[in-house]
């Protein structure tokens, strides 16, 4: 079993005041000022992983640094993307309070009920989609970072003997 973790390279999403901040664990965060209600999708994507074409993807796990600077902001889903646009399998995470005021980094795992090929989460398109939820009139959900673990199993290794004749 292996592992590869990256941090995503392209952060976007309507309503989402600089999405593109969710690229390093840099404290210069994104964010939403949604008040109650569920807000637009964060859409992290292009992780730029190198999985080899030969290996079984067996798991994903996302990790994000996220809070709520104000009121309480929940997870409304958490849900992988392999083309960038529509979001497959079944949520990952779903209810989970934000902490108040301070950055934690929430670690997420599961495959959503689908199947992955290394050829997809090697796309660029590749990642997940991250729909948060305010129950306050001044919520505002901010995330920092959004990174992803990538679980495969690599081919096994083919092994032709030699003969060497003396």
């Amino acid at each position: 079993m292996a592992t590869e973790t990256k941090f995503c390279g392209t952060g976007a999403g309507t309503g989402w005041t600089t999405p593109g901040n969710i690229t390093a664990d840099d404290n210069v965060d994104a964010y939403n000022i949604g008040g109650v209600g569920v807000y637009g999708a964060l859409k992290a994507t292009n992780f730029g992983f190198a999985i080899p074409t030969d290996a079984t993807v067996t798991g994903l796990s996302t990790r994000m640094g996220r809070y709520a600077l104000t009121g309480t902001v929940i997870d409304n889903s958490v849900r992988w993307t392999k083309d960038g646009t529509n979001t497959v399998g079944t949520d990952i995470d779903a209810g989970i309070t934000w902490q108040a005021a301070t950055e934690r980094a929430d670690t997420l795992s599961g495959l959503g009920g689908s199947a992955f090929t290394p050829a997809e989460v090697n796309a660029s398109t590749f990642g997940v989609f991250i729909v948060a939820e305010g129950t306050d009139m001044d919520a505002e959900a901010d995330v920092d970072f959004v990174e992803i673990t990538v679980t495969y199993t690599p081919a096994s290794a083919s092994f032709t003997p030699m003969v060497v004749l003396f």
